[in-house]
């Protein structure tokens, strides 16, 4: 795109959409194996690869829902009942520039104490910059009276923080990404 031409910002806009929308779709047939390796390194990075690293981490999803952590592993395949699932498009401002990625959410339904839980897992896609991969999970415990516990965990992998200048923004991304969560938590 050439950024001289009027319209330019619109055009580059509707490129990198249709290039997720083409990234979604290859995952939606071949799942994991359709997800990006970088080559922007010494050595190349797999998305797929590191997810599987992240569900290793977040040992909560095997203990709690190891459905819902065999169907984002084995994607498409093996989708267990009680289980919906979509792609959501997320905007954040939390560095120096706007991030735009793609993700992948699972929501299972449980059952806790004769009441029913749920389990909502998603694992980014795709990203235009800083996430490598992700993977969050909530859990909705119900409890007596009405109440409901929430237990949330992130996991992710972000490039950039080696340089001097990365060092510099880790400090706020991660406290922009901390009063996002927060945020997030005071609002359910």
């Amino acid at each position: 795109v050439d950024r001289h031409k009027p319209g330019h910002r619109a055009m580059v806009a509707r490129f990198v959409k249709s290039e997720f929308i083409a990234q979604i779709n290859a995952y939606r047939r071949d799942g994991n194996q359709a997800l990006a390796v970088y080559h922007d390194k010494e050595q190349p990075f797999s998305t797929a690869a590191s997810l599987d690293r992240l569900s290793g981490i977040a040992n909560v999803l095997k203990t709690i829902s190891p459905e819902v952590d065999r169907y984002l592993a084995e994607y498409p395949r093996n989708r267990p009942p009680d289980t919906e699932d979509f792609y959501v498009w997320q905007f954040a401002n939390f560095g120096m520039k706007p991030v735009m990625r793609a993700s992948h959410v699972v929501i299972r339904q449980f059952q806790h104490d004769g009441r029913t839980g749920y389990v909502i897992a998603g694992k980014t896609l795709l990203a235009t910059h800083y996430f490598r991969s992700a993977l969050e999970l909530t859990v909705l415990y119900p409890q007596p009276g009405g109440h409901t516990t929430v237990v949330m965990t992130q996991r992710s992998i972000i490039d950039g923080f080696s340089t001097w200048r990365g060092r510099l923004l880790r400090g706020i991304i991660m406290d922009r990404s901390q009063k996002s969560l927060q945020n997030y938590l005071a609002g359910i």
